[in-house]
């Protein structure tokens, strides 16, 4: 088989093009293909230049006028497979490597392009036979070595991941990639995971994905300080990032830096308009800080976005509820349950609904339904005790309250989102002074413990319990 796809030009004269402009060299290909009959070299090198120049659809026109030109050559199908992979079009690249490797099994080129391909069509079987044929000739090769790994992470082979990685590393201690996709194959132990990526950016400083990685990794184990450096440094590395941009804003949310939250979150819209969780998360940021109309035009866009997303409802009724809006919460809420059945905070959030427009007994099936799907979700003991307290069930709501989970320190600017029965009793003071006043008609032998329970769940002191009861 002849590999050599200039075969009509002298060596120096091919390399000679090959260095000029693509632009330049285009027009001498054009040029050349109208004087010239028998034009197939001239058509590769209109090809090559229209690929460098990203204009892959008219390369992939050359290529198959070389092909015409020259059917019985390997390389015009390779380089046309090259633009079509190229332009993303991952089927017809694979149809064309195909007919190389027909025609020279030894076109390893083709095998480690073809493995890619079969990779983007999500193919990561077929993608892991070629990498078997490359690693059998090439033996000592971290690259393949590598790539099959991560095949294997992308069917879930985790072992076979993280040796495929380990033998890459083991050819090339100096080889980032290898522990960058290590850190993913080690069942997540954090620990392990952070010291491969740690060793991936010493050996690449500039190694965007690595610190992105561990930024996740770190604001999953808590170093939320820690991930904050890193969406920082991958901000610095790649200013268009709009995830990282996305999960900085996340990590400034947890650390109640909501402006500063607020304004990564709008720095990620602004780089790309339909990327779904920096509107959900400022969405999330608004309700926090009480803005609860932009917190609803958020919420918007992510039901258009994505409309099966049952979250995004729910904070969009939560929204409206602080807004009084008590119909168009309902509305909401039930759009969200009806796409996901099982979700609690859409039973939660309906219940205290419920709750605030005393509508008790419908709060109390919510929290019922909640509590079959979640017994340990304890806030819902909390607000189905409360409801039973209305409706003069004195034992049930003390077995709810015992149950509880107590409010958050009052203060607290997640509080009045989570836990207050908002807007009839905005504080825990009230709650509480409130709560004390229905035990008027409770036996007195229920009356001491209830004053416990409630005094408990309301993060309160023993000391104010009684100045209340005062």
């Amino acid at each position: 088989m002849k590999r050599n796809y200039l075969h009509t030009f002298p060596e120096e004269m091919i390399n000679g093009m090959l260095l000029e402009l693509p632009s330049a060299l285009l027009v001498e290909a054009k040029k050349m293909i109208k004087l010239c009959k028998g034009s197939y070299a001239w058509y590769i090198l209109s090809g090559y230049a229209h690929n460098e120049m990203s204009n892959f659809k008219m390369a992939i026109s050359d290529y198959t006028n070389a092909i015409k030109e020259g059917p019985d050559y390997a390389e015009p199908y390779f380089f046309r497979g090259n633009s079509y992979y190229n332009d993303e079009n991952w089927k017809a690249a694979v149809e064309d490597y195909n007919v190389v490797l027909e025609k020279d099994p030894c076109f390893y080129d083709a095998l480690v392009n073809r493995a890619e391909a079969s990779s983007g069509l999500g193919r990561h079987n077929m993608a892991i036979v070629d990498y078997n044929r490359l690693i059998l000739h090439f033996p000592e090769n971290s690259e393949y070595r590598a790539m099959r790994g991560y095949e294997k992470l992308q069917m879930g082979i985790g072992p076979g991941a993280f040796d495929d990685y380990s033998e890459a590393i083991r050819l090339d201690p100096g080889y980032a990639f290898a522990y960058y996709g290590r850190s993913f194959s080690v069942n997540y132990d954090p620990k392990t995971s952070l010291a491969d990526l740690t060793k991936a950016i010493e050996l690449d400083p500039n190694f965007i994905d690595a610190y992105s990685a561990r930024g996740l990794i770190k604001s999953d184990i808590g170093d939320c300080n820690g991930a904050l450096e890193d969406y920082s440094k991958t901000i610095e590395l790649e200013p268009d990032n709009y995830s990282a941009y996305s999960d900085r804003g996340g990590m400034k949310s947890e650390l109640n830096d909501l402006k500063g939250a607020i304004e990564d979150f709008e720095s990620a819209i602004k780089i790309n308009p339909n990327f779904f969780e920096p509107h959900y998360n400022l969405g999330l940021a608004h309700l926090k800080t009480g803005e609860y109309l932009k917190g609803i035009e958020e919420f918007n866009i992510t039901v258009r976005l994505k409309p099966l997303s049952f979250q995004s409802y729910t904070m969009r009724g939560l929204c409206k509820a602080f807004l009084n809006d008590s119909s168009g919460a309902f509305t909401d809420y039930e759009r969200s349950l009806k796409i996901n059945p099982f979700y609690m905070n859409g039973y939660y959030f309906r219940g205290k609904e419920n709750n605030k427009i005393k509508r008790y007994a419908d709060a109390i099936s919510d929290f019922n339904t909640l509590l079959e799907i979640n017994p340990r979700y304890k806030k819902a003991y909390f607000s189905r005790g409360y409801a039973k307290l209305y409706l003069s069930d004195f034992a049930g709501a003390l077995a709810d309250l015992k149950k509880a989970t107590p409010l958050m320190p009052l203060g607290d600017p997640a509080y009045l989102v989570i836990n207050a029965e908002h807007p009839i009793l905005p504080e825990k003071k009230k709650l509480h002074q409130a709560l004390l006043k229905l035990l008027n008609n409770a036996p007195s032998c229920l009356k001491e413990e209830l004053i416990a329970a409630i005094t408990k769940t309301c993060n309160l002191d023993a000391d104010f319990a009684q100045t209340s009861l005062n």
